[in-house]
């Protein structure tokens, strides 16, 4: 993957697969370490203790439409190749948590990338999902909740112009600064 927003966006959407109402993203830059932590929780369908062993093998997919699942294995390395991990724990019929910490210092860290973009994009596409986002910097933390936002605007449709933008400049402004900012702790 490119970046690290689309590493997070490639989990977010096997939690859509797995028939998720709710996904809730938690995103920690720590400064003094230099570590960006990522937390991915779902009430999705689960998975089994093999399910998972299976799901970090480029070799194996649930999918029908492909034949190999890059996703998570290329998250586990990248991440991996920092300095960091991928950890993910599941319980059938009760959903799913990924976490993944990568090293911003390190050399092979990917760039950050659009979180605000691929969080406004979410909000918008999968109404139907209420996606809690917390972001945080050890000093400030930003929260919100997808229905709430699109709640405001419950009369306009979703597929106009300005209300994305307006949703993705609202989630630019106040997640950016806080994972951007080098604020000591």
């Amino acid at each position: 993957m490119e970046n690290i927003a689309l590493h997070l966006l490639d989990i977010i959407q096997n939690s859509i697969e797995a028939q998720s109402s709710h996904i809730a993203v938690e995103i920690e830059k720590d400064s003094i370490t230099r570590q960006l932590r990522i937390t991915v929780t779902d009430n999705g369908k689960g998975m089994s203790e093999q399910t998972i062993n299976n799901a970090l093998d480029p070799f194996y997919t649930s999918r029908t439409t492909r034949k190999v699942g890059m996703g998570l294995p290329l998250l586990k390395q990248q991440a991996e190749q920092t300095g960091g991990f991928l950890l993910i724990t599941s319980e059938l019929n009760k959903g799913t948590t990924v976490s993944f910490c990568f090293h911003l210092a390190h050399i092979d860290c990917p760039p950050i990338g659009d979180l605000a973009d691929i969080m406004s994009t979410l909000f918008v596409v999968n109404p139907e999902i209420n996606f809690s986002l917390c972001v945080r910097n050890g000093v400030f933390s930003f929260s919100c909740e997808s229905k709430q936002i699109l709640g405001i605007f419950k009369d306009l449709p979703l597929s106009q112009k300005e209300l994305r933008q307006y949703i993705f400049q609202f989630l630019s402004e106040n997640m950016n600064w806080l994972i951007h900012q080098n604020v000591p702790q």
